[in-house]
């Protein structure tokens, strides 16, 4: 099989939707609001709301053009870099975390549950790979699971680190 072979008779281009089922987590989730590019051009970009990142210089998209279906997407990807912040990250240097809220309790509860995982209070031994090796923790598992295999193996100062 040769990549470099334009095949018609099979799917080769794929969207976020192909892998995240973005609508059904929408449905499921209230808050979670899922809209599609275009919409995103159109309602943001197009109405001049998307700015350079640092310099505040208003963009509008290659051409403006809105829908990508199908099209070249390289001049858009540029595009987003452009408007959007997207620092550099380590996965190893810091552990991702959302907090269920904006609450600062939530933030807290995020920092103590790392905590007491990484010192032995939370009830079970520090995390290791291998715990979790052909045994993921199910993505409907409490917080504090999830965190753990999230560190497992984590040492020093990376593991103080939420991002």
């Amino acid at each position: 099989w040769n990549l470099e072979e334009e095949d018609d008779s099979q799917k080769s281009v794929f969207g976020f939707n192909d892998f995240f089922h973005l609508d059904a987590i929408s449905v499921e989730h209230k808050g979670f609001k899922v809209i599609t590019m275009e919409e995103f051009l159109v309602r943001e970009a197009m109405q001049g709301k998307m700015v350079e990142y640092g310099t505040d210089t208003t963009l509008y998209p290659p051409n403006k053009q809105t829908s990508w279906d199908g099209a070249h997407t390289k001049p858009l990807f540029d595009y987003l870099r452009k408007i959007g912040n997207t620092p550099h990250w380590e996965p190893w240097d810091c552990a991702l975390a959302i907090p269920s809220s904006t609450e600062p309790d939530a933030v807290e509860e995020l920092k103590t549950t790392l905590q007491s995982i990484m010192d032995g209070s939370y009830g079970k031994p520090k995390p290791t790979l291998q715990e979790f090796n052909s045994n993921p923790t199910p993505v409907d598992a409490p917080m504090a699971e999830r965190m753990r295999e999230m560190v497992a193996d984590k040492k020093g100062e990376d593991v103080q680190k939420l991002c």
